[in-house]
């Protein structure tokens, strides 16, 4: 259907994905910007040591690789860059894949040499393990020209990636302004850990899989009844 014949609910939803494929390259480019200048004058965490290449040389690969995955992935849902320059959407998945695996790979070092992230330890894991999980289902899919679940699989990996991003700015707004509910700390910090990656994969498992599921036998029987001759 050209973008002519599109309903209005539809012009809507298009405008909106257009606004938000704008929103994500901008905010993470300056999200990245700020933490990378950020360590780069040597302010790292406490709880990460000391030494360099014991311990401040992994934090460094990961968040290096960490921001390549947000900058290129956020980049990869332009449709416009999609069909303009595929071979630089090419090189970019190429990039995001590598950049993911050693991001994840040394979260799970830093995690072994963190002195204050027994706490999240566990929500953290999880999402660096379902990180890797689809970002390596994303390569195989795209291997064997399935597009479709390529795509989604990609999507899915950002949303994990992301939750590196969120954890930093609700450290930023502070837990208790979002759990104000929960009294204990460490409690409402492993739940707001928890929450920062669960939540979005959530919106994006019902939009990518759970609503086309309730939509589509709706619309196909409807299809379906259109086509039924009428009798005269």
């Amino acid at each position: 259907m050209t973008k002519k014949g599109l309903s209005t609910k539809q012009k809507y939803q298009h405008i909106l994905l257009i606004i938000v494929r704008t929103l994500i390259p901008v905010f993470a480019i300056l999200f990245v910007t700020r933490f990378i200048y950020k360590y780069l004058n040597n302010k790292f965490p406490s709880d990460y040591g000391t030494e360099f290449w014991d311990n401040h040389i992994w934090f460094i690969l990961h968040i290096t690789g960490g921001s390549l995955v947000i900058i290129l992935g956020s980049l990869q849902f332009s449709t416009f860059l999609r069909r303009k320059f595929m071979p630089y959407h090419r090189i970019a998945g190429k990039i995001y894949i590598w950049s993911s695996i050693i991001s994840i790979f040394t979260l799970y070092i830093i995690l072994q040499k963190c002195t204050n992230c027994e706490p999240g330890w566990t929500s953290k894991f999880f999402v660096g393990t379902l990180w890797l999980i689809f970002t390596l289902s994303a390569w195989w899919t795209v291997l064997h020209k399935n597009i479709k679940s390529h795509r989604q699989f990609m999507t899915r990996s950002f949303v994990c990636a992301s939750y590196f991003v969120i954890v930093r700015i609700l450290d930023t707004v502070g837990d208790t302004n979002i759990l104000p509910f929960i009294k204990d700390p460490i409690v409402r910090y492993v739940d707001g850990d928890w929450l920062s990656w669960l939540v979005p994969l959530f919106i994006v498992e019902f939009y990518q899989s759970w609503w086309p599921a309730i939509y589509q036998p709706k619309l196909k029987k409807q299809t379906k009844k259109n086509l039924m001759p009428t009798k005269n």
